[in-house]
């Protein structure tokens, strides 16, 4: 299985790559990814909500490398995006697979 994710490694964890990762998510549409909650999920309250803003971008550039197939260009996002093969999911939070 694969899961895609915003790429952001500890070393580098700076604002401005984080915010590019929170603007490629919504500029990709990926939020909107026909009818996954991608939006919903992430909402205050909801499975996947948390604080975690790189999770938070996480969860809908997911949906919509799941939607739109699992290829490269699904997942790439301006750059932003990498493709992992460990489960992403925590907690009650399930990543589309």
């Amino acid at each position: 299985m694969f899961w895609t994710l915003c790429r952001v490694s500890k070393i580098d964890l700076i604002e401005e790559q984080i915010n590019e990762c929170d603007r490629q998510r919504w500029r990709q549409g990926s939020c909107q990814a026909k009818g996954h909650g991608a939006c919903g999920a992430i909402q205050e309250g909801a499975s996947c909500y948390t604080t975690d803003i790189v999770r938070r971008a996480s969860y809908p550039m997911n949906a919509y490398f799941y939607m739109y197939g699992h290829k490269d260009i699904n997942c790439y996002f301006n750059g932003t995006g990498r493709i992992v093969h460990d489960d992403p999911g925590y907690g009650n939070c399930v990543y589309p697979s």
